[in-house]
């Protein structure tokens, strides 16, 4: 398959690739911008031998630049976490994009800290359909670090309740 540029694209940065040897597929993951036009999160499979590319997925779209995301695919799942600023007096939130059918479709981004504190640093891990997002959250309350997580076992679908694994962490820098 032959990859060319985006048209009208000012600057696009590859943040996450992850290559599938078995199948001979390549996962991209991309944060794109143009001038005067919000930014985006891109997602897009490549089969390296055959054409054509997947369909290429716009995951999110922001007035604001996007800083982090990660990406994991596991067999038939393939999940994209990143960072995105909400309309309104919040902070940064922590969204994920989940695909069920290897790379075929998205279902609707979900947001996993859902918090008014600012939620930094996404990570995904996954095995299946069991999904894991870890991530740092700043808190209000004397402006201290948590890392906490959630965790899915039906494949982004729902998760369960947001845990704390280290809280009081002043030395902690996203």
């Amino acid at each position: 398959a032959t990859i060319s540029p985006m048209s009208g694209v000012a600057s696009a940065q590859i943040v996450r690739m992850q290559p599938n040897a078995t199948e001979g597929n390549l996962y991209v993951a991309w944060r794109q911008s143009a001038p005067r036009t919000p930014s985006q999160v891109v997602f897009r499979k490549v089969h390296v031998t055959t054409s054509p590319m997947g369909a290429l997925h716009v995951l999110g779209t922001w007035e604001s630049a996007l800083s982090e995301l990660d990406m994991a695919v596991c067999g038939s799942h393939t999940y994209v976490v990143f960072e995105d600023r909400p309309a309104g007096p919040n902070g940064l939130d922590i969204m994920i994009a989940a695909s069920r059918n290897d790379a075929g479709t998205f279902a609707p981004v979900v947001n996993v800290s859902a918090t008014t504190d600012n939620s930094l640093n996404p990570r995904v891990a996954g095995s299946g359909a069991s999904v894991f997002v870890a991530w740092i959250e700043q808190t209000s309350v004397s402006n201290r670090y948590e890392i906490r997580v959630r965790a899915s076992m039906d494949g982004g679908a729902t998760f369960g309740s947001s845990q704390v694994l280290s809280s009081d962490a002043p030395w902690l820098t996203p």
